[in-house]
């Protein structure tokens, strides 16, 4: 695999790889024990999010139209979930999704904006995180997203390659950054994918 994205099941010990559009599953081994999404018939799959009760969240991408699909674990879809009450200000084109705790996260990472909804796709919260970056950016530029997740406690992670930082907001939309450029222990060279242990 090159550039693939990844998402874990910590409940089961799997781990999903998405790759052209078709999602592979790992067992804790490291042994592929399925695939799903290499026919088209769930459209070109962006993302995969595994809930904690073993169904399994896709962010699917069909002319043009980004869609959240929910199916089994075999990735056999049950149903499309439709968006409910997210305000105007909040329409995006999600790139990542993540479920955590019952909510589902859908990050849109060029737009720079994370809308949060319950598992039934009703809007939760909505963080316009450009606004909190562009107080510290240059008159003219936007620098997007690149890596994004969520923590045990709801925090939201993510990265920003063109400034060498991570960074972490939390729910009451606090934001707080670390690293910067460099090669000394805790300096990034181009910050991609970030994630949480259970430590923190």
């Amino acid at each position: 695999y090159s550039w693939a994205g990844m998402s874990a099941d910590r409940e089961h010990g799997e781990i999903y790889a998405i790759y052209q559009g078709s999602v592979s599953v790992f067992n804790s081994v490291g042994m592929e024990i399925y695939q799903f999404g290499h026919d088209a018939a769930l459209g070109h799959i962006i993302d995969v999010a595994p809930e904690q009760d073993g169904r399994i969240l896709l962010l699917s991408s069909n002319r043009d139209k980004v869609s959240v699909l929910r199916c089994n674990y075999r990735g056999e879809l049950k149903e499309t979930l439709e968006l409910k009450g997210v305000p105007p200000d909040f329409s995006l084109r999600p790139q990542r999704i993540v479920s955590r705790k019952g909510n589902i996260y859908l990050a849109d990472l060029s737009g720079r904006k994370v809308v949060v909804t319950d598992s039934n796709g009703a809007f939760v919260d909505g963080y316009d995180i450009g606004a909190h970056l562009a107080k510290d950016e240059k008159p003219g530029t936007q620098n997007d997203l690149l890596g994004f997740n969520v923590d045990s406690d709801g925090n939201m992670l993510f990265t920003v390659p063109t400034i060498f930082l991570a960074f972490r907001m939390s729910r009451d939309h606090k934001i707080e950054s670390f690293g910067g450029a460099g090669n000394l222990p805790g300096k990034f060279n181009v910050a991609g994918a970030i994630a949480s242990d259970d430590k923190g």
